[in-house]
């Protein structure tokens, strides 16, 4: 008894040009995005290096933020304690009505009373 034997395997279809051109669009989007070269590779590390400094601005901004914040809340105490100053004065300062004048005559008289004279 023979065994039969399997069929042969199909033959491989000819490159399609639809995948082709996708896998040609995957192939560039990696060249792309990878470092393919030393010299990319290390200028990718450097400008990750050189964060810190964008870093240290930052900081140095927020500091100098602070500062004017800080100097103008100052001039704002100083500017309403200056006109709290000056309110008070002008109301120490404001006109007093004079009591009634008591004439020579009307002390010697004894009129005025004696909390006038």
């Amino acid at each position: 008894m023979t065994t039969p034997t399997p069929p042969p395997p199909p033959a491989p279809a000819g490159p399609d040009p639809a995948t082709e051109a996708r896998l040609a669009r995957m192939e560039a989007m990696l060249a792309a995005g990878l470092p393919t070269t030393h010299a990319q590779a290390q200028a990718h590390t450097e400008a990750r290096l050189s964060r810190p400094d964008e870093v240290r601005e930052q900081v140095q901004a927020a500091l100098r933020q602070a500062e004017h914040d800080r100097t103008a809340k100052e001039r704002a105490d100083q500017a309403k304690a200056d006109h709290e100053t000056l309110a008070g004065r002008v109301k120490a300062l404001e006109e007093i009505k004079p009591g009634t004048v008591v004439r020579g005559i009307e002390r010697f008289m004894g009129w005025a009373g004696p909390h006038d004279g």
